[in-house]
């Protein structure tokens, strides 16, 4: 009886350990001085928040994906942080010179038109 006590024990304490979302530590690429300012993690659904060098792990709303571009949490095909979902980014166009035009999407990539 006291073992499947301490198994029980034991395997609860690893289960909150896992689902926690506030893993913090030091980042550097998260700068110092610097507050509010949000990272991608590896997981589409996480971001990393840095408050002055240090680095805590944070979870979108159900359903939704970071965007690392517009720095907040989106629905997926928005966000473009998953490569096997579909991507609709809104796109930004910018006229360099004459008919010269940048388009600039929210995950980062351009195309030139000349």
């Amino acid at each position: 009886m006291k073992l499947s006590t301490l198994t029980a024990l034991v395997i609860g304490a690893i289960l909150a350990s896992e689902t926690s979302a506030d893993v913090c530590g030091p980042n550097p690429r998260c700068p110092a001085g610097y507050y509010d300012y949000m990272l991608p993690h590896y997981d589409c659904d996480k971001f990393y928040l840095c408050e002055n060098g240090i680095a805590c792990e944070q979870n979108c709303p159900a359903g939704l994906h970071f965007n690392a571009f517009r720095q907040r949490c989106e629905a997926p095909e928005q966000a473009c942080c998953d490569i096997y979902l579909p991507c609709f980014p809104e796109e930004f166009v910018f006229v360099l010179s004459g008919s010269s035009e940048v388009i600039l999407t929210n995950n980062g990539a351009y195309l030139v038109k000349v």
